[in-house]
């Protein structure tokens, strides 16, 4: 699963259809005589050489390149008689190559002539007649189109220009379509096949300063050409063989209202096949705290938690961690990986104190501990396109059942099912993009917490680590406080616009604001066995901050107006900044 696959699109009609599957095919070409598919495939880490014939229902391997090597780019001549390519070595070089397909066929082996290894060459491409190779390549230090003759081997230039000039293809009437680098990206553009005198060197900063400090030179990492993949050793990798310490870290957090004070260590193998967190530390001289975490190549975790302390809680008001112990085994199943289409399953136990969290105030109840066992199911297929700042296609499935009992006498039962449904489509612009949400619960049993929903609120604190957008989340619900209103079965309904972002291109000290963007929405909530119903509109804007240009803070406001229909109104209102997230994190 998440192998690429193989699909040919009539570009006439639009239609498409899958060819093959979980392939791991690229750099694909056509036999212009057979209208056989050649390209490369990878296998094992390797770069194999293969052709399909026509209607492509099967690969014929035809011999597998040496390790460090790879071949991309590949051209095959009008005539069917020979295949160019650009050749990436180990050490960073790239040549233009080409070889005989009589050679290919007889003798199953890499046999090649270089073409050109002058300023990095690629995209290859043939004349009609098949007597003239064209590529392009960084020779004066931006990327321009140069042709050589079979017959002669005499490099010739055929542009000069300063933004670059990539992929040429021949046309009729001694022609080049290419594509132009713009400010608005890459546009294609038409040259003529004609000679030009001389290629005027790029002036880079870099290069004055080698010039002017000759030292730098020596600081380049020097590549060992003797040394090769194929002399390395294979063996089988054991994960916890090679497990190693990767961090050390003071913390400082709180546990409801008390300060805490502890270490963060991680230990883990360069795979991350296994990780190991441990969280201890004092949130008081009598009272510690700790939280381990065991996780196996992202399937398997096991998390053990005694009255943990969080860093968000020390910040914010409303608190999230309680006193108390609890477990929790979790193992994920991936039924489907198939980006962007993945469809996942976990199956867990959770084993703990009775706590619940409603509103601002904390409150153990005399249940005993709670067993729970459940399974969670999401199917997701969502899109996105450049520049957007969220799925724009697609739809999302999650399903939740879920079992819980107490082992305090009078013993406690609770059954819950629940169902969220999610669908996004364009609308009327680019990027802008319409989200309709339907979900629902049900429960069964006794008045189980960990079976009952809360909703009310955004869900967002002063400064967090989730999700800025939290009012999609299922118990979220704007205009009532946090987690205030409490129900066995419900069903909601959410309609959401998110308009195009505005760039925004501005630097803030060290964060450079980069887009902001504003989410219009409205949601309505039916529960029972109390018939209540609440509907609430709002919105939220969202300010994208980007800090060393790789890890990104959003700091967010919102306000909903919601009311209940007999008539009560209720309002919310709130400010966060989530801080320092991979984007999308």
């Amino acid at each position: 699963m998440g192998f690429r696959d193989l699909w040919a699109v009539d570009v006439k009609t639009g239609s498409d259809k899958l060819v093959l599957r979980d392939t791991r095919l690229g750099s694909f070409c056509i036999h212009p005589q057979n209208h056989s598919l050649w390209g490369i495939r990878i296998h094992n880490g390797l770069s194999m050489l293969f052709s399909s014939p026509y209607p492509y229902h099967k690969i014929l391997p035809l011999f597998t390149i040496d390790a460090g090597i790879i071949l991309t780019h590949l051209a095959i001549s009008p005539d069917g008689r020979s295949l160019a390519a650009t050749l990436h070595r180990e050490s960073g070089a790239q040549e233009i190559i080409v070889l005989s397909l009589d050679q290919i066929l007889k003798q199953k082996r890499l046999l090649y002539s270089v073409i050109s290894a002058e300023g990095n060459p690629e995209h290859p491409s043939w004349s009609a007649d098949s007597k003239t190779l064209y590529w392009n390549a960084c020779i004066s230090g931006v990327s321009n189109i140069f042709c050589r003759q079979q017959a002669d081997s005499t490099i010739v230039a055929l542009s000069n220009v300063h933004t670059g000039l990539f992929h040429p293809v021949c046309l009729p009437g001694e022609r080049l379509i290419a594509f132009v680098y713009t400010s608005l990206g890459f546009q294609s553009c038409i040259i003529p096949e004609k000679r030009v005198s001389g290629i005027a060197a790029i002036e880079f900063l870099g290069q004055k300063v080698v010039e002017k400090y000759p030292q730098v030179r020596d600081w380049r990492i020097q590549f060992n050409e003797t040394e090769k993949f194929t002399d390395l050793p294979v063996k089988r990798y054991y994960g916890l063989f090679h497990l190693k310490h990767n961090s050390l870290i003071p913390t400082i957090g709180a546990l409801q209202s008390k300060m805490a004070g502890g270490l963060f260590y991680e230990m883990a193998d360069p795979l991350y096949y296994h990780q190991v967190i441990l969280h201890a530390g004092l949130v008081s001289p009598r009272t510690p705290y700790l939280e381990f975490r065991y996780t196996y190549k992202d399937i398997l975790t096991f998390r053990a938690r005694k009255s943990p302390a969080s860093f968000y809680d020390l910040v914010n008001k409303r608190k999230v961690n309680q006193p108390g112990e609890n477990i929790l085994i979790e193992y994920k199943k991936r039924w489907l990986w198939d980006m962007p289409s993945t469809r996942e399953q976990w199956f867990y136990f959770h084993c703990g104190e009775g706590l619940t969290d409603t509103g601002n105030e904390q409150q153990k109840l005399s249940l005993g501990r709670i067993y729970s066992f459940g399974t969670r199911f999401k199917h997701r297929q969502m899109r996105k396109s450049i520049g957007s700042v969220d799925d724009e296609k697609g739809v999302e499935v999650n399903v939740d059942v879920r079992y819980s009992r107490t082992d305090h006498p009078p013993v406690q039962i609770a059954r819950f099912f629940g169902m969220d449904f999610q669908v996004v489509f364009p609308i009327f612009r680019p990027h802008n993009h319409f989200r309709l949400g339907v979900s629902g619960g049900y429960t069964t049993g006794d008045n189980l917490y960990t079976c009952l929903s809360y909703f009310g609120g955004f869900g967002n604190r002063l400064l967090e680590d989730r999700s800025s957008d939290l009012f999609r989340e299922v118990a979220a619900f704007p205009g009532i406080a946090y987690r205030q209103y409490v129900t066995r079965d419900y069903a909601k309904l959410t309609v959401e616009n998110i308009l195009p972002p505005v760039h925004v291109g501005k630097a803030l000290n060290t964060f450079y604001a980069e887009k902001i963007y504003l989410s219009l929405f409205s949601q309505l909530l039916l529960t029972h066995p109390v018939k209540q119903k609440f509907i609430c509109m709002g919105c939220q804007i969202n300010l994208s901050l980007k800090y060393f240009f790789v890890l990104e803070s959003v700091l967010s406001c919102g306000y909903a107006l919601s009311r209940e229909l007999d008539g009560v109104n209720y309002n919310d209102f709130f400010i966060s900044l989530k801080i320092l997230r991979k984007p999308n994190g």
